[in-house]
């Protein structure tokens, strides 16, 4: 597996606390196949949240070396998970955020309630800089519970989404899970990624019993996709393919299938 998400860079945003912290949830995610870990701290302007590139370099160059120094096979890369907002082009050219690996790919996230006005014009102004629009976790959103087509409209715009490991698994409650396998069957996810915060989250292990959910309704091209390919086309700042994603429907009962 590649690892998109995490939140693994010690003490500047919710996750990690400690290097040595770091260095055990890497050193465990390598134990369930996971090869590349991408540091994907929080970025939310006006808050704490707000370590700029040359510090989460810094941390970067500090983990490698302890690494090297353990003998622990991980590549490791830098980025963020950015709170959607309208200065994020500003906030790029300005070296306080990166894209995934310095790549054309940017992983944010949007409220978890409520609706971010003038969504369709951020993408298409990010599009127009040459930047693709990877969406965090789209089974949190309370709007996109309400209507999945919101979704399906977003990837006719270019959008790729990733989904958590725990989602899969009940880590966010019923409505989350739910909406994750209504992905999943529509094959709307482009990537799955652990969202890991704390050496005590357990993703890595659920590795397995998650690939057995995704043999259901994946192809085992598909699974590798989700998991590996995909991921390595972003680091390697290769296009994507457009998500094929099958359309939503209601039942007559009003829910969606």
């Amino acid at each position: 597996m590649i690892d998109i998400h995490t939140h693994i860079l010690p003490g500047i945003c919710d996750g990690a606390k400690t290097i040595e912290e770091s260095i055990k949830i890497i050193k465990e995610g390598t134990k369930f196949g996971v090869t590349d870990f991408v540091m994907t701290p929080h970025y939310i302007l006006g808050t704490n949240y707000n370590t700029n590139n040359l510090s989460k370099i810094e941390l970067i160059k500090k983990i490698k070396k302890i690494l090297r120094k353990e003998k622990i096979k991980a590549n490791i890369y830098i980025g963020n998970e950015v709170f959607i907002d309208n200065n994020v082009l500003q906030l790029k050219e300005a070296n306080l955020i990166s894209t995934l690996n310095n790549s054309n790919y940017l992983l944010y996230e949007l409220p978890l309630t409520g609706y971010f006005k003038g969504l369709n014009n951020f993408i298409f102004e990010l599009l127009c800089n040459n930047v693709n629009s990877i969406i965090a976790h789209p089974e949190r959103y309370s709007n996109f519970h309400k209507d999945p087509k919101l979704i399906e409209k977003l990837i006719e715009q270019g959008v790729y989404f990733q989904c958590n490991i725990g989602s899969f698994f009940g880590e966010y409650g019923k409505s989350t899970k739910k909406l994750v396998m209504l992905l999943l069957k529509h094959k709307a996810i482009t990537f799955i990624s652990s969202d890991i915060h704390h050496a005590k989250d357990n993703y890595y292990e659920k590795l397995i019993s998650l690939e057995k959910i995704l043999k259901k309704y994946l192809t085992k091209e598909e699974i590798e996709d989700v998991l590996v390919n995909n991921a390595k086309k972003v680091l390697n700042n290769e296009p994507l393919e457009k998500t094929n994603i099958k359309p939503f429907k209601k039942t007559i009962f009003g829910k969606w299938k």
